[in-house]
């Protein structure tokens, strides 16, 4: 978070940064913390991640991937997604958890 920024304007703020897309409406699912979100950095920092999770499908831009922020970006279909880290699976689980309820 830059100073003075609230949660969602970071969100946003990222999300155009690492992609190069706009989010117009963002929907807060979830804040993750705790001991499953340990890092330890290659400069050798430790770290446990505090992580707001939101929901957007209302976006505008084209995804660019910047190499001092990512290796590469694309869209994938939900029911075939690469290989996660925990971390992330943690995150998807959490969401696939919501829309079953959002379905209900």
């Amino acid at each position: 978070m830059e100073p003075g920024e609230s949660l969602e304007e970071t969100a946003a703020r990222e999300a155009y940064e690492e992609t190069g897309l706009t989010l117009n409406c963002l929907t807060f699912l979830e804040l993750f913390s705790g001991p499953e979100l340990y890092l330890k950095l290659k400069n050798g920092d430790e770290l446990y991640s505090v992580t707001a999770m939101y929901f957007c499908n209302d976006y505008r831009g084209e995804l660019v991937s910047d190499p001092t922020e990512s290796h590469e970006i694309r869209f994938f279909d939900i029911h075939d997604l690469p290989s996660l880290n925990p971390t992330n699976t943690i995150y998807l689980s959490k969401y696939l958890e919501s829309e079953l309820l959002r379905k209900r």
